[in-house]
């Protein structure tokens, strides 16, 4: 042990080197506290043994210079003459110990033993500490000790990497301030907090947080908290694993997305099941009801009498559209797609559309400087248009102003049409939502919750997207991108109307459809304009007939669904027998690949329910189609 000894007497310098020597102690002595001062600049003591009454300084000055040089630094006090109060004064300066001369030897043995021993524990705690320390870096997880006082008493290099803060700017600081950027207890603001209940209960307790680096950077924690407890079994502080659980968050948020889409898509599917399972014979009824009140409208005579039967039609085509619209919700329509001009399409759309603004909305189209082609199904786009355009009508029931607008995003090869208003906006916390089927922020009786979802089906199927901007009070805009063609549109005018109803002039068609109604109606629309109308009930008795005289027909036309026989079971058979055979297929619901197939075999299709003038024109336009 070394002993550096500063006293101005040289017989009290002398003796005490003698007899420490005589013990093994390293001993060096100065005459001064100013050489004394500069021993310890140089070299290292184990203790310093400092007189308090001295010619060039005095001790207690001396003192607090050694503990400036180093605050640990041990000193025994010894004098002769100093009063109690000097001695005192001393150690609230920091000195070890004080010894009045003339002091025995065994005094002075013990002062330094307990010094020794001091400086063996404070070893072995050093020991300790760094052990702790080391052990607390090995661990892969953030860990920290907190007190009841929420403050940290130790952290790891793991939660100092975590946070982003040094271990000296997390040192003694509330774990809220650090983890939270918080000026009071995470759990009094909503949060669970572990610790606090691992000190009521002594238990251990996990939670998970949303934590703040230094930065202010979020990221997403798994705390676990454990109790320390003190000989007597008293909790004085707790010790908390930090796991950084962000990637496995994000990870489990994808993957509700993608559930939640599963959901939504399932949703879809069930629902055009469903539409397609009753369109064909819920579009049966419709024609018949729809095709008998034209025919009664024509004959209709009193004013009244018409009104009733324009409602019935007019409702007939409502339900009808219903249909189509949950058949294009669950992807279940078929997409006849052809080269558009969208600029076209949008200035042909917006005449028919503006008629459904109230005159308290102003609206203006900007159109794209030239042509933007694109291949998409005309009804389904001005359905997908429309819908836009009275969403954004019903945003702003006050009246305000309406925007669409066309272009084109060259980055993506994709063109687009906007539909963009001032009304309320649609808030953050629904916009996730506005696509799903009979979601509506309307009040009940307005709408139905389709509007958006029809919207949403019509440009997936036509492998587009939409994007929404909106904020609060800022209207919203919603945007729609299509694939651009690279087909140039041909510039076509517009076939005048054939205001002459197709007239049959004797020719023959053969109507093959089970539900009664339907054919009724067919062969009475048919025989007003001419037309030789023969029915058949079947595919059975449609073949039998067809058997008995193969060139007696002009036209057939096949329902598609019917039972024992199919109408493309029919068709097939009658097409081996007579390629030549012209056929219009009737359907209230088709798969696109089924479509797909009767055009193939240049045939007409009729989409129920039936309009009279659709029939008609269908029927002529058959009749003087050449087959291929």
């Amino acid at each position: 042990m070394r002993v550096f000894i500063i006293d101005d007497r040289q017989e009290d310098r002398e003796s005490l080197k003698e007899l420490l020597s005589a013990y093994d102690y390293e001993v060096a002595a100065v005459a001064d506290g100013a050489a004394g001062i500069e021993y310890l600049k140089r070299c290292e003591a184990d203790v310093v043994l400092l007189d308090i009454v001295m010619q060039d300084k005095a001790g207690i000055e001396c003192l607090k210079d050694i503990k400036a040089l180093n605050p640990d630094q041990d000193v025994i006090l010894i004098t002769a003459y100093a009063t109690l109060e000097r001695a005192v004064e001393g150690l609230r300066e920091g000195a070890y110990d004080f010894l009045k001369k003339p002091f025995s030897r065994e005094e002075l043995f013990m002062s330094l033993d307990r010094i020794k021993q001091k400086r063996l524990t404070e070893k072995r705690l050093r020991e300790s500490e760094a052990f702790l320390e080391s052990v607390l870096n090995a661990i892969g997880e953030a860990v920290v000790v907190i007190d009841r006082d929420f403050r940290i008493l130790k952290a790891n290099k793991g939660y100092s990497e975590q946070t982003r803060f040094s271990l000296d700017e997390i040192a003694g600081r509330h774990c809220y301030e650090v983890s939270h950027h918080l000026s009071q207890p995470c759990d009094e603001v909503g949060e669970e907090c572990a610790v606090r209940k691992a000190f009521e209960d002594g238990m251990h307790h996990s939670a998970v947080h949303r934590h703040k680096t230094k930065e202010d950077e979020t990221i997403f924690v798994r705390t676990n908290a454990y109790p320390l407890a003190d000989a007597a079994g008293n909790i004085y502080a707790v010790v908390e694993t930090v796991e950084d659980i962000t990637d496995m968050k994000r990870l489990e948020d994808e993957k509700e997305r993608l559930k939640e889409q599963l959901i939504q898509s399932q949703k879809m599917e069930a629902i055009g099941n469903l539409a397609a399972g009753i369109a064909h014979d819920f579009n049966n009824m419709l024609t018949g009801i729809s095709g008998f009140a034209e025919l009664a409208l024509a004959k209709a005579e009193s004013e009244d009498m018409r009104k009733y039967l324009e409602h019935v039609v007019e409702m007939s085509d409502r339900a009808a559209s219903l249909t189509n619209h949950i058949l294009i919700i669950g992807r279940k329509a078929p997409v006849k797609k052809k080269l558009l001009d969208l600029n076209q399409f949008v200035k042909d759309s917006i005449s028919s559309i503006k008629r459904m603004v109230e005159e308290n909305t102003i609206m203006s189209v900007d159109y794209f400087e030239s042509g933007l082609p694109v291949e998409a199904d005309e009804g389904q786009l001005y359905q997908a248009l429309l819908n836009l355009i009275i969403n954004a009508r019903d945003a702003m029931p006050g009246g305000g102003r309406i925007l669409v607008k066309t272009g084109v995003d060259d980055k993506a090869g994709h063109v687009f049409f906007s539909v963009k208003d001032t009304g309320h906006g649609i808030p953050e916390d629904i916009r996730e939502r506005i696509f799903e089927p009979f979601f509506s922020t309307k009040e009940m009786g307005r709408g139905t919750g389709l509007g958006l979802a029809i919207v949403y089906s019509i440009i997936q199927n036509h492998n587009g997207w939409i994007d929404v901007v909106s904020g609060k009070d800022i209207g919203a805009e919603l945007k729609v991108f299509l694939p651009r063609s690279s087909a140039a549109v041909e510039q076509t005018v517009a076939a005048k109307e054939d205001k002459d109803a197709a007239e049959g002039n004797g020719k023959t068609i053969l109507i093959v459809d089970d539900e009664k109604i339907v054919r009724g109606f067919l062969k009475e629309l048919l025989s007003l304009h001419g037309y030789d109308a023969i029915t058949a009930e079947d595919g059975y008795e449609a073949m039998d007939m067809f058997s008995r005289n193969p060139a007696g027909f002009d036209l057939i036309i096949l329902d598609r669904i019917m039972p024992g026989l199919s109408g493309i079971e029919v068709m097939k058979r009658i097409k081996e027998t007579r390629p030549g055979q012209k056929i219009i297929l009737a359907t209230g619901y088709a798969m696109p690949s089924e479509l797909e197939e009767s055009e193939k075999l240049c045939m007409k299709i009729l989409f129920k329910p039936i309009k009279g003038a659709d029939v008609l024109r269908v029927v002529k336009e058959a009749l003087e189609q050449r087959q291929g």
